[in-house]
């Protein structure tokens, strides 16, 4: 097991991860497992049949056991077991565990470990109930993944990142975006980090053109600079988030050419975070221009109306 692979809380387990990304059980990874199986709250995403933001009520749980002759847990079985060693484990310490006691949890753990249990999560749009999304989670040789979900987590993000297409400016940057995050979800990691890279890299190329013929612009030094100096050099033009958090180019790189796949899943979310709030400022200052423009005409108009007929 990488040492990434630890547990999400639920929401992120069912909204962010992508299919057949393994988390290790542990003991200390159990509490975690059995947040998602007994995960009875509500969710927000995008319904992609209202087409907008929607919040998603768990509607019900349900677990099988594939082959029976492969293991004995029911859903009963697993809770009271995970219940039992973590139980052990809180009311004693492990530092106090006896022998016999640690012989008990490592047996428990290991029945739990060879166990084979689908775990089914639904949740219900709270617009309309027939709305659906689910989830398909199963427990197999100490791993725990989720193998199903409908939408897919590209349909769910590709309807999110919609609102970008205003800033993304060219329908290739876009699209390149879209790529980025239907590969994250399919277990593309490093493919992923290369199209978010360049939606990056074409977000300070962009800040260039409107600077590079700017008085005391310095072009031969912009060109022989890293990343870092040529954020520096561009600050005055783009967004605060950027600027401040310019590492995230370094962050991207590394996954590129460092990182294995599944690290570059493992920190996928925060990353495309970073570069959705980067575009979050890029989209708010466009409708700001937007709403200015609009209104000055508007206004401008009532102003000359106004003139006219107090002549």
């Amino acid at each position: 097991m990488g040492e990434l692979s630890v547990i999400p809380n639920p929401k992120s387990m069912f909204l962010d991860v992508s299919l057949y990304e393994p988390f290790e059980l542990t003991l200390d990874s159990l509490p975690r497992l059995m947040e998602i199986v007994d995960f009875n709250e509500s969710i927000d995403c995008h319904c992609v049949k209202c087409n907008k933001e929607s919040t998603f009520q768990s509607i019900s749980f349900t677990t099988s056991v594939v082959p029976k002759t492969f293991a004995s847990h029911t859903l009963e079985n697993l809770r009271k077991n995970v219940e039992r060693i973590i139980e052990v484990r809180d009311d004693i310490g492990l530092e106090n565990i006896d022998k016999e006691l640690e012989k008990f949890i490592s047996v428990e753990l290991e029945k739990l470990k060879k166990s084979f249990n689908y775990v089914y999560k639904h949740f219900s749009c709270t617009r309309h109930k027939e709305h659906t999304i689910s989830f398909t989670f199963v427990v197999d040789n100490g791993v725990f993944s989720k193998i199903g979900q409908y939408p897919s987590v590209a349909d769910l993000n590709t309807m999110d990142i919609k609102k970008y297409r205003k800033v993304l400016k060219g329908k290739d940057k876009y699209n390149e975006f879209n790529k980025g995050v239907g590969l994250a979800s399919h277990g593309v990691g490093i493919g992923s980090f290369v199209y978010l890279r360049r939606i990056f890299e074409s977000l300070i190329e962009e800040a260039h053109i409107t600077q590079k013929n700017s008085p005391n612009w310095d072009e031969a030094l912009y060109s022989n600079s890293k990343m870092d100096n040529r954020i520096k050099m561009l600050e005055s033009v783009l967004p605060e988030f950027l600027v401040r958090n310019r590492g995230i180019y370094g962050i991207l790189s590394a996954g590129i050419h460092e990182l294995s796949e599944e690290q570059c899943l493992n920190i996928f979310p925060d990353v495309k975070l970073g570069i959705e709030l980067i575009l979050d400022e890029k989209l708010y200052q466009f409708e700001r221009e937007n709403k200015i423009r609009t209104a000055s005409a508007k206004l401008s108009k009532i102003h000359e109306s106004m003139k006219s007929k107090s002549l």
